[in-house]
Parts: structure tokens; sequence; C-alpha cells
């Protein structure tokens, strides 16, 4: 680390991460985010707590517009191409709150990024301790992570949901001091429910394979099969059954799952995607899609190949911590997507995306795969400012 009291390279991707959100704000179709018929209307209307960043902006969403009836898409899940109307895009003005609310609450995140050297010292003080290069990697892996084009897009949505990704993010950097990762988890318990379940779950999957990879490596990959295989075979109506049999589960954690078999029971979702195609869906949403299926199909070849090379580079270390920051998300993901329909989009797992990083990183340099995704981001827009013409 250098001697200054500001993280060059840090600095650098905070502002590329504050003038891609910029960007994207005119370029991301109006209303075209996940559930936004029901999601906006909550943070516009709903009743926030005053540690809520939607408390101290609430004012300002009076000015906000969620009535998306001009906005016209014609794309699809498979299409090569998307038309957007040029009555899609958010007024200035609501660019301008959009864009600030969402630089406040990604504030924390920026500061330990910039200026990380006086953030390694106060986690030393609370004994958060880890060696400066180890620190170093993991503030990188998130600041380049936070460049990714659907990183990009989904801490801009409009959505209590943007909120919950914040919050997650501080997992990763955070992971391996479990109280800090408790308490952070307790947070995101009352911010999103149903996404909460997912982050309990990969945190309960990583401890638990960790400790399988470190008594037998052969374990851990069955064990992951197995995990995959599991919600291949089996519906979530027999997993709500088996659940409902267990007495000792939260009765909030079953009434969720229970509205979500009825959401699925009466949901075109079970059919909208085969199976095998699901991963397919999810992996385009990581990258960049909306949910009407703007997308830039020639991003996902780069990435798929970067994936397919990780992926091999990882089972190739034969390290714990790479092998498991790397397979066990992965298994995570295959796990819901399988099983539950309406877990397809990427939302759901994003923040995982700087596991994946710090695994990159051991293989490749900083630079390299900031470019990478700075690029990526960069290709989307252009796509986006085609897509109006």
């Amino acid at each position: 680390m250098n001697s200054t009291k500001i993280s060059k390279f840090g600095l650098q991707s905070t502002l590329i991460i504050v003038v891609l959100m910029f960007i994207g704000r005119f370029l991301f179709p109006f209303g075209e985010e996940p559930d936004w018929s029901v999601r906006a209307p909550q943070i516009l209307f709903g009743e926030h707590p005053i540690w809520s960043p939607y408390y101290l902006f609430s004012e300002w969403f009076n000015y906000l517009e969620i009535n998306t009836s001009r906005c016209q898409i014609d794309a699809g899940p498979f299409s090569l191409w998307a038309t957007i109307s040029d009555s899609c895009s958010d007024g200035l003005l609501q660019i301008i709150i959009r864009w600030i609310t969402t630089l406040f609450i990604l504030s924390p995140m920026f500061l330990i990024i910039i200026f990380r050297r006086q953030f390694i010292k106060f986690a030393n003080t609370f004994n958060l301790k880890l060696s400066d290069k180890e620190w170093n990697l993991r503030i990188d892996s998130l600041a380049i992570s936070m460049i990714l084009p659907g990183m990009i897009y989904y801490l801009g949505v409009l959505s209590q949901e943007q909120l919950h990704l914040f919050v997650a993010l501080f997992i990763f950097l955070f992971w391996g001091f479990w109280l800090p990762v408790l308490g952070l988890f307790v947070i995101l318990l009352p911010i999103d429910f149903g996404n909460s379940i997912v982050v309990f779950s990969f945190i309960l999957l990583m401890i638990i394979f960790k400790r399988i990879h470190l008594l037998k490596r052969t374990w851990f990959f069955l064990g992951l099969l197995s995990l995959i295989y599991f919600a291949w075979i089996f519906e979530y109506q027999y997993v709500y059954n088996i659940l409902a049999q267990l007495d000792f589960l939260p009765v909030k954690f079953l009434e969720k799952f229970e509205q979500i078999v009825h959401a699925y029971n009466n949901s075109e979702l079970l059919t909208k995607y085969p199976v095998i195609l699901r991963p397919v869906v999810t992996f385009m949403t990581f990258v960049f899609m909306t949910p009407q299926g703007i997308k830039v199909p020639l991003i996902y070849i780069p990435f798929g190949l970067f994936t397919l090379i990780l992926s091999l580079k990882a089972f190739k270390s034969k390290d714990t911590n790479i092998e498991t920051f790397w397979f066990v998300p992965i298994s995570i993901v295959l796990f819901f997507v399988f099983l539950l329909p309406t877990y397809v989009n990427a939302k759901y797992y994003i923040f995982m995306m700087p596991f994946f990083v710090y695994v990159a990183l051991r293989y490749y340099s900083r630079l390299s795969v900031l470019i990478l995704f700075s690029f990526s981001s960069f290709f989307v827009f252009l796509s986006l400012l085609m897509y109006r013409l």
C-alpha cells in the first residue's frame, strides 16, 4: 500500500462507478426493473424507519413518477435486439433524485474503497485483523464488482432490494468475522425477508462446505453435486411439505415459503423457462438483462469464456478458499434456480459477485478485470442508446 492517505485505484474505481450510475439513469428504460409495480410504490408511499435512507429522501420522492404506461418496449428473453420508445426515459429531476439517493446509500462503501488505509486501521482496532494484502484484495474485489453492468443496474433500482443489496455486499468484506456477519444478517431481515432467505442459505452453506473441504476435497464436490441434484429432482411443493413438519422453524419463514408456493402455482414462470435454461437466464441477468428481456448478447460471450476459464483454474488450484469462494456460490445459485422458478433473476444472488471477483484477482491483475467490467458497462450503455434509435 502506498503512503498516501487515499487509494488512487480506489478513487479511480469510485469515479467510474459514480459516472456509470449517472449514465445508467439516463439510459436504463423507465420502470424496467424487477417487480416495479409492487416495489416502487412501497418506496414512494410506504412507511420507512427513521434510520432508512428512504426516510431521509421521502420528501424528494414526492417528485418521482412511477406510471410506466408511456413506456413501450419490444424485447424478449431470447431476442437478439430490442426497441425502446423515446418516451421510455426518466425526467431530468427524477434522474438526479434517484442518482443522488443511490450515491448517498453507497457513500459508506465509497469511503472504505477510497480511504482503505484508515478503514484497515479502524478494523484492526476492533480486532478484525487481516493482513494489509488480504484487506486490499477484498476491497478491490468489492470495488470492481460494483462496475459490472448488472451490479450498476441492481444498485440503482427503486426498491428496498437496493438497500438490501448494499448491506449484503458487506458480508463479503467481513467474511470470516462472524459477529459482524451475524449483525449484517439481522439488519437484512427486516429490509427484505425473501432475499434474506438466500443470504442465510449462502452463509450457512459456505461455512458447512468449507469445513467439508478441509476434511476431504472429494466430499466437498460430491456434496455440491448432491445439493444441485436434489433441487433438480424434487419440486418446491415437496420441499414445503417437509419443512411444514419441522416445528422448530420460524413461523414467518414457513409463511413466506407458503406465499412462494402459492405464487408459483398461479404463475406462468413454472413453464416460462425450461428447467435446463433457468441457469442461462440467471447468468444473463447477472451480466445484464431486464425483466422484459432487454439485453446485450455480445457481452455474454467474453463473460461466459471468463467464467469457464476461472472455473478450470479454481478447480486446478485445490485451494480451500478459492474453491469455496467459487464453487459454493455457483452451486447455491443452481440450487435455488432449479428448486424455485421465480428465483431465476440474479437480483437474489448478485451480492455474491465480490466472491467471484476475489477469485479472478488471484489470477488476473485488478486493472485487467476493471477494464473488462468497465468496457462491458459502456458497451451495454451504447447498446441501450442504439435500441432507442
